[in-house]
C-alpha cells in the first residue's frame, strides 16, 4: 500500500502547512514493507480526532459549555493543536516501528 492511500484517510486531520505530510511520507517509505503494514494497523488504532467535528460541536452545538476545548484536552488554539497532535500521534508510530 502507497503512502498516497494512507493519507486520503488521515489527511484532513493533519496540518495544512503540507510539511508534515511530506515528512510522514518520507518516513513512511523509510519503513520495510512489513513495518509499513504495521503502521497501517496501528494507524487505524489512533485515536485522531477530526477538527471539523470538533468545532462544530465545541461551538455550536455544546460550545456555550465548552465542550469542543474538553475534547481535545486543550484550552487554546483548537484546531491548530488538534491537527499537530495527530501529527505527533502518526509520528511517533512510524518512528517506533523503525
Amino acid at each position: 500500500m502507497d503512502f498516497n492511500t494512507v493519507l486520503m484517510s488521515i489527511g484532513d486531520k493533519l496540518p495544512r502547512d503540507g510539511v508534515a505530510s511530506v515528512t510522514l511520507k518520507d518516513k513512511f517509505e523509510k519503513l520495510s514493507e512489513e513495518s509499513q503494514k504495521n503502521a497501517i494497523t496501528q494507524l487505524s488504532v489512533l485515536n485522531l480526532k477530526s477538527p471539523a467535528l470538533v468545532f462544530w460541536v465545541g461551538t455550536f452545538l455544546l460550545g456555550a459549555l465548552g465542550v469542543g476545548r474538553f475534547m481535545i484536552v486543550d484550552m487554546f488554539l483548537v484546531g491548530k493543536k488538534l491537527r499537530k497532535k495527530n501529527y505527533e500521534k502518526i509520528s511517533a508510530v512510524f518512528d517506533n516501528l523503525k
